[in-house]
């Protein structure tokens, strides 16, 4: 006996869904290095997404001998960032008239894969925009991205419920011009916001990444992995990595995965078609240590599917595909944004 329509559509969403949910990850090289590096983390429920962080030293800490008393006074070095879940969805939908003309198994399998493959690359776009748009044009619906997750000119925002203009030690790094040369505008407060003129040496815009990844480090062995810039700035890097040392190193898994990169100072460098230039057309370049920012999804919507349904007033069946989470952040002071002049 035959299957009857719905069942084979249902399973054959089924079957694709794993291949659509990877699809739209590896699609983002900012979320396909993130999953890659096996920051994408699975939830299972909450009225929010909570990252802990430490936002302070344990003051107990003493040199001792003999019976000295040691220090045992209660000490608060924790805190709770809070993130919103976010829902993303698109429908797969046939009318009656493609039911009828696409009767047979393989004709509904192969009308499903068409329409999916489509859902594929509209959620691909939809949200690798979203992880690189600027804040200013998304609505409160959206994910956060980069825009929200790092802030550019000195106007520190609230993010995670936690205000950066109050709690300095929740900003991230950022490279500014200075006002007394490159490097005075590398800390956490900014000096100047105006942009690090790189127009005229290449040499100053190899100093200016220097300057700031070691900034994001501070020696330490949280080192930024990560570097997520526009085509242009890419090649520019491209061209001063080839004259430098005649040969460009990549990263070989995310090469493997379509992601045209480069290696520096350990770091893999790529770039984004979304990544967008600020108000005056100067470039951004992000330093990411995917440590300290993921994306969480919740396990119920990772790109579920629902079952096929009837509209009241329609001929048709429709279906959807739904995914919740977002992008979240434990230590911002890890992450770093430089806007340059090229």
């Amino acid at each position: 006996m035959p299957l009857p329509a719905d069942n084979i559509a249902a399973t054959t969403l089924q079957l694709i869904r794993r291949r659509l949910a990877d699809n739209i990850f590896k699609a983002n090289p900012t979320i396909a290095y993130l999953m890659a590096s096996g920051r994408v983390k699975l939830a299972s429920g909450g009225r929010r997404i909570d990252e802990h962080l430490i936002y302070a030293d344990n003051s107990n800490v003493q040199a001792y001998s003999g019976y000295d008393r040691l220090n045992v006074a209660p000490t608060e070095e924790l805190t709770t960032a809070q993130f919103t879940w976010k829902q993303v969805a698109t429908s797969i939908s046939y009318s009656g008239i493609e039911d009828l003309q696409n009767s047979g198994p393989e004709q509904i399998i192969n009308l499903l894969r068409t329409k999916v493959e489509i859902a594929d690359k509209s959620m691909r776009e939809f949200m690798d925009e979203k992880v690189h748009a600027a804040a200013s044009t998304k609505s409160s619906k959206d994910i956060i991205g980069l825009d929200e997750i790092m802030d550019i000119d000195n106007t520190w925002s609230t993010l995670g419920g936690i205000d950066s203009n109050v709690y300095t030690w929740w900003r991230n790094r950022l490279g500014t011009n200075g006002t007394g040369g490159i490097g005075k505008g590398f800390t956490a407060a900014g000096i100047d916001n105006s942009p690090v003129d790189c127009s005229s040496s290449t040499v100053l815009l190899m100093r200016t990444l220097n300057r700031l990844m070691n900034e994001v480090s501070k020696g330490s062995q949280d080192r930024v992995k990560l570097i997520l810039t526009s085509q242009y700035v890419f090649e520019k890097l491209e061209n001063d990595v080839i004259e430098q040392y005649g040969r460009i190193e990549v990263d070989e898994p995310m090469k493997d995965l379509g992601f045209q990169n480069l290696r520096y100072k350990g770091a893999t460098v790529m770039w984004n078609e979304n990544i967008r230039s600020d108000s005056a057309g100067n470039q951004i370049i992000y330093f990411i240590n995917p440590d300290y920012m993921s994306m969480t999804v919740h396990r119920r919507r990772n790109f579920a599917m629902s079952q096929f349904v009837s509209p009241w007033d329609q001929d048709a069946r429709v279906a959807q595909i739904l995914w919740a989470g977002n992008m979240t952040v434990r230590n911002r002071r890890r992450l770093g944004a430089v806007v340059v002049k090229v």
